[in-house]
């Protein structure tokens, strides 16, 4: 059982605990990292950072409505802690529940203009609601934010797909190729935009062809 290591001379304890229960997270020592986050809230019982890393270990561990209450603590003591509502959009997007979703990914992004991970998830949920033009619009201003996002390409040459708009589709999917040649996703969507045009262009050929053959058959059957 991996307890906390010691605490070096001169370093704030909490933030210490706080590195170190991050590492062990990462290293799926979940056992660890709860200790780690537990004996630094221990020490500082109002620090958000703690709350939201333990919130998110609870969430991993399926412990739901603790992770909640420590994400709902921690924007209580931080209001402006951007991670701390960023977690509580996830996890009501996550329950369907898109009315008290949006509210904290819309303060994130009213907390940092420049938040690129909150519109994310905004684009998706509207793309989940059907609404295509409030997705594209997000999908496009994480772009517009960071060029190298292939995650909103990613969605937005899916939003395409799913609206009939294969050029811009196949552009965007190309677009991926251009930062991350060997980008899977983008290569099997391309590859399957590709099958399908090519059976388009069959089926458009064989309805071409039937159509010749029902008018020569029209005029071989009309009376001399």
């Amino acid at each position: 059982m991996n307890e906390p290591n010691a605490i070096p001379l001169g370093v704030n304890a909490a933030v210490e605990l706080s590195r170190q229960g991050g590492a062990l997270m990462r290293a799926c020592d979940y056992a660890g990292a709860g200790r780690c986050f537990r004996k630094g809230l221990e020490l500082e019982p109002d620090n958000a950072v703690l709350m939201i890393q333990l919130g998110m270990l609870y969430g991993k561990l399926g412990r739901g409505e603790e992770a909640l209450a420590l994400f709902e603590r921690a924007v209580e003591v931080d209001p402006k802690q951007i991670q701390g509502f960023h977690q509580l959009g996830i996890y009501w997007s996550r329950r369907c529940r898109d009315d008290l979703a949006e509210p904290m990914f819309r303060r994130c992004i009213d907390l940092n203009h420049r938040d690129v991970q909150a519109r994310h998830q905004l684009g998706m949920m509207y793309a989940r609601q059907g609404d295509a033009e409030r997705a594209e619009g997000m999908f496009r201003r994480c772009i517009d934010l960071n060029h190298r996002d292939v995650r909103a390409r990613h969605q937005l040459g899916l939003l395409f797909l799913s609206l009939g708009r294969e050029r811009e589709a196949g552009n965007v999917f190309r677009k991926i190729l251009k930062y991350d040649p060997r980008n899977p996703q983008a290569l099997k969507e391309l590859d399957k935009l590709y099958c399908l045009i090519d059976a388009r262009r069959m089926a458009e050929a064989e309805a071409a062809e039937e159509a010749e053959r029902a008018g020569t058959a029209a005029l071989a059957a009309q009376p001399d």
